[in-house]
């Protein structure tokens, strides 16, 4: 008996208990109390779509981004979002380390930005008026390559033009909003 104390009282001193910070006990709690509302708002298809726009901007993949591209990530989904507004919202979802969002505090975040009556028309004009930047009333795969650019998203020239066929209906070489709304409610965010 006295060698099973012994081994026990060794196995006891030999496992470490691994300490869970604050921050992620409050994160792991969020998401929990998250999960089921993110269930509820997105399909499992968009989670997938923005974990993708997520990994896009965690470049070093520690499963973080900045506040500023949390910003950027936003503006690609079409949001029209200035930089004050992203730290004033991200504190509403209870964000409380601005430099460091996780992927489910994004999701909050778009949630909260979509609101209970999403108006698809206008989020999919505001992409497209964002990517208009000179206003000329289409796209070309210039201006796709530009946004790619301004997002640190990596997209050749070929991507851009392929982009620019698939969703060119009248065959003029260049994609007009309602071309583009077409293309956007085909997507799995719109669906």
């Amino acid at each position: 008996m006295a060698e099973s104390n012994n081994s026990k009282s060794d196995y006891s001193s030999s496992v470490t208990i691994k300490s869970t910070s604050p921050t992620t006990t409050r994160r792991r709690r969020r998401w929990k109390n998250m999960d089921k509302k993110i269930r509820s708002e997105l399909t499992s298809q968009d989670i997938r779509d923005l974990r993708d726009v997520f990994d896009a901007f965690d470049r070093e993949q520690h499963g973080f981004i900045s506040i500023l591209d949390l910003r950027k990530a936003l503006r690609v989904l079409g949001f029209r979002i200035k930089r004050n507004d992203v730290y004033e919202i991200a504190r509403d979802v209870g964000i409380e380390r601005l430099g460091d969002v996780s992927f489910s505090e994004m999701l909050e975040v778009i949630i909260s930005m979509q609101g209970d009556s999403r108006d698809e028309y206008e989020e999919i004009s505001q992409g497209f008026k964002m990517l208009d930047t000179e206003k000329k009333g289409h796209l070309s795969a210039d201006d796709l390559l530009k946004a790619a650019e301004t997002v640190e998203i990596k997209l050749t020239n070929r991507m851009a033009q392929d982009m620019v066929y698939e969703a060119d209906q009248d065959g003029d070489g260049f994609i007009c909003l309602n071309e583009f709304i077409d293309v956007m409610r085909q997507t799995n965010l719109y669906n």
